[in-house]
């Protein structure tokens, strides 16, 4: 588990998020966040199974086989709404957000994220 000293203010970086561009031009800003590998650090701690800070995973497939493809496929169909609109209110506007980042939580490749952040060659 990264301590809290791993990770540094990146309001910087947030506020430097691009108001519109391609796929490639979100990727370059994600990557560029200064807590990347800090959070990568926190993901592989949490999917660890000898680790302390150990949580369950959300499948037991293995990388590249047709179940893996299948439980991320599932996954994926169960990605809650958004865009713009149907939220009147910022507290709609947040709990949608909410319910976004809950979805994220349980991406069944989320342990491979965080190895291929940590290892470029990956």
């Amino acid at each position: 588990m990264p301590k809290k000293s791993d990770r540094v203010d990146n309001s910087d970086w947030k506020n430097s998020s691009p108001k519109t561009g391609t796929g490639e031009t979100w990727r370059q800003w994600a990557m560029a966040n200064p807590n990347r590998k800090a959070n990568a650090k926190k993901a592989l701690a949490e999917t660890d199974p000898n680790s302390p800070d150990f949580v369950a995973t959300t499948t037991n497939t293995r990388s590249g086989t047709k179940a893996r493809d299948a439980q991320v496929g599932k996954w994926q169909k169960a990605r809650p709404v958004t865009g713009k609109g149907g939220a009147k209110s910022d507290a709609e506007k947040e709990k949608k957000r909410q319910k976004m980042i809950q979805w994220a939580q349980w991406n069944p490749n989320k342990r491979s994220n965080a190895q291929r952040a940590l290892k470029k060659s990956k």
